[in-house]
């Protein structure tokens, strides 16, 4: 295996390690492999903590660590290389189990492998007294409901004589006194109010604050088009000055001004003008790269030598997902200087929103329910409660054990509160005082964008530390799970479809290809049925008259073998499911079926 030496590294119990391991890489065996040379180590197994995202993955986490140690009790050495090194591990944290009397096998529970919600619950209510929202409910499965109802108890206080009143009425005329659509605007900023409500408090009034933040947004935004440009940058320099020349001045007045550009605009928020101009020189309205360009651009029919560097420029655009993402944001970034509108409606947000929390924290109490992001906010409200100093006993003691271990699962599923909990945990490490933290994700499948998940922090934690902690950047790149078919497939079509460069700003990451492991097998390892239908309203009918022929197919030939079928959601089923009935096909859809008949 290419990547051997990373899985034998990652098991070094002085060291943290941060783990990109893509799908079917191994991730939960190199997890057990870790808790399980980590168990020889430790003074009581509860020093060892293992954070994952669901309650199927911890219980996946703890079967797996489980059964390597009662095979490692009751079943002689294996002989396949794989099964005998967990064998090796398991045996050796038996064994030093026994030396300090834990009785692992009976009480497993020693072992802490909690979801992330589960451990912030824990923290909050060990610290219940001093949380605001005391002991938490179980979170709500209709919680946009509870939303709406803060909502619509904020937007209810417009005829008040209050500063609340007033601001409300300067959100509900920026919405075009449109009452329905500012309820459902603050119902969204409910829902990810763990970003912005530890920050809201200090930016209220605070012009100079969103001034630059308005400022940064465009610096950063420009400096990543700048140098995604730079392979083109003199090429497109000249361009834009001969345009520039040869523009009648009233057509494009923001373009003539470029005349004698010798360089690429600054990047900064001061050549934000500049930028447009040139990127709307290169694109349309309606932000596609031009496919062709006339005088109205400043290139003349007379010039057609100046006008094929032009178009050539344009498709190798056009060839780079990346340059044209940059161009087009370009185009949608605000102005520096905030108008005086602006700057009304961004002081009735900052004033309004913290109002607009306290308001959820009382439908929460009323109803007895409460969200994701309460229990999360819970547990770091916890946290801080007291100095630093103070802090680190308080959790040691409170928890009832030193954590020397941190491993979580699914990193790049991590929320930005999630990374300041985290970072409380850490508080009162040492670089290299034995304590280790173990980060495994795949920043390509993040899935938990709803729950305020930031990709953007796996790539952050591969360059920068986490408090005190960094850790060391290890790729898992073989793949047990798929034919190597599959796998060069995969890596061709989804390898174009990632962004270039990494870019923890915007969330952006590029493709990293995998390695089969098991062998080619014969025939085409994917088929692609692509058909049109000459009316577009008999289309779903006869996609799934098509996949229920293959499914008949398969049946016939491959007898032993499975079936699924995966759609976008629900009503794609709508025709496919009575296809499969027509054709006499049994099939299992659960919490799919029975759909509408």
């Amino acid at each position: 295996m290419n990547d051997n030496a990373a899985r034998i590294e990652a098991l070094d119990p002085q060291q943290s390690f941060i783990v990109s391991a893509p799908a079917g890489s191994g991730k939960t065996g190199l997890i057990t492999q870790r808790v399980l040379r980590l168990l020889r180590t430790v003074e009581s197994p509860e020093q060892i903590l293992c954070i994952t995202f669901t309650r199927k993955a911890a219980a996946e986490m703890a079967l797996r660590i489980h059964n390597a140690l009662r095979d490692a009790l009751i079943n002689p050495r294996p002989d396949d290389p794989y099964k005998a090194q967990i064998w090796d591990l398991a045996a050796a944290a038996i064994e030093h189990s026994k030396q300090m009397d834990w009785d692992l096998m009976d009480m497993p529970n020693r072992l802490r492998i909690q979801t992330i919600d589960g451990f912030c619950r824990y923290i909050a209510s060990q610290f219940a007294l001093e949380t605001e929202i005391g002991v938490l409910p179980e979170p709500s499965d209709n919680i946009v409901s509870l939303y709406r109802i803060a909502a619509r108890n904020l937007l209810d206080k417009l005829e008040e004589d209050s500063d609340t009143g007033r601001y409300v009425a300067v959100l509900l005329a920026h919405m075009g006194n449109n009452i329905e659509r500012c309820e459902r605007l603050l119902s969204e900023l409910l829902s990810n109010r763990e970003q912005w409500l530890p920050l809201i408090f200090n930016v209220a009034n605070n012009h100079q604050y969103f001034q630059q933040v308005v400022e940064q947004l465009i610096d950063e935004s420009l400096f990543r088009l700048e140098a995604s440009l730079q392979p083109i940058a003199g090429e497109l320099v000249e361009l834009v000055d001969y345009a520039a020349n040869q523009v009648p001045e009233d057509k494009n007045p923001q373009l003539v001004e470029l005349k004698g550009i010798v360089e690429l605009p600054d990047s900064s928020f001061t050549g934000l003008t500049q930028w447009k101009t040139i990127v709307g020189l290169m694109m349309t309205k309606d932000l596609k790269l031009r496919k062709s360009i006339t005088k109205t651009q400043g290139f003349p029919k007379q010039d057609q030598h100046t006008k094929s560097r032009m178009l050539s420029l344009l498709d190798w655009c056009r060839d780079n997902t990346d340059v044209q993402e940059q161009l087009s944001n370009t185009l949608f970034l605000p102005d520096a200087d905030l108008s005086t509108s602006q700057q009304t409606i961004l002081d009735a947000l900052g004033y309004l929103l913290p109002t607009l929390a306290a308001e959820l924290t009382m439908v929460f109490k009323q109803q007895e329910q409460c969200d994701y992001p309460a229990i999360t906010l819970a547990a770091l409200d916890a946290l801080q409660q007291s100095p630093h100093d103070q802090q680190i006993t308080d959790i040691t003691l409170r928890l009832d054990y030193s954590l020397r271990h941190i491993l979580v699962d699914e990193f790049q599923d991590t929320s930005g509160s999630q990374m300041q909990l985290l970072e409380h945990l850490l508080a009162g490490w040492e670089p290299d005082d034995g304590r280790t933290l173990f980060l495994v994700g795949d920043a390509m499948q993040s899935l938990y964008g709803f729950r305020n998940a930031n990709v953007g922090l796996f790539l952050q934690a591969q360059q920068h530390p986490i408090g005190p902690v960094q850790c060391r950047p290890l790729t898992l790149s073989t793949n047990f799970r798929s034919q190597q078919g599959i796998i060069d497939w995969v890596n061709s079509s989804f390898g174009r479809a990632f962004p270039d460069r990494a870019d923890s700003a915007r969330g952006a990451i590029p493709y990293s290809s995998s390695t089969a492991h098991n062998v080619l097998e014969a025939g085409n390892a994917v088929q692609f049925f692509g058909f049109s239908c000459e009316d577009s309203k008999d289309y779903p009918e006869a996609e799934a008259a098509r996949i229920a022929a293959l499914c008949v197919d398969i049946q016939q030939h491959h007898s032993d073998q499975s079936i699924a079928i995966l759609v976008r959601n629900r009503g794609h089923l709508q025709q496919i499911i009575p296809a499969l009935r027509h054709a006499d096909l049994n099939w299992q859809a659960i919490d799919i079926s029975p759909l509408k008949s």
